[in-house]
């Protein structure tokens, strides 16, 4: 899971990105979720008593999950910005310290 751009900088993460500076042998592997899979994830309504995920074989929790989806209305103008921004914070710390990375 990325990290919000604000908990990029806690002590715990730059250190562990410090650590990862000085092993260049070991490499961080970026995984990048769909951006607007992540948007319509966001947006979607939320439940009280609905699970974030549902298992294969549990038919009511993705009924529960499709009727939930249906008429979702997407904020255009922000999903727009958001997907050419992306993961663009972390990016900019990996690459401002020096971090070893595969994208």
């Amino acid at each position: 899971k990325t990290p919000h751009s604000s908990q990029l900088h806690q002590v715990g993460i730059v250190s562990s990105l410090e650590f990862l500076r000085k092993h260049p042998e070991i490499k961080v592997v970026r995984l990048v979720r769909n951006p607007l899979d992540v948007q319509i994830s966001r947006t979607k309504p939320r439940k009280s008593r609905m699970k974030s995920h549902c298992y294969r074989d549990d038919v009511l929790c993705l009924k529960r999950h499709l009727k939930a989806s249906a008429g979702i209305a997407l904020p255009v103008v922000e999903l727009l910005n958001n997907l050419s921004e992306g993961d663009k914070d972390l990016d900019d710390v990996l690459h401002s310290m020096g971090v070893p990375h595969i994208d």
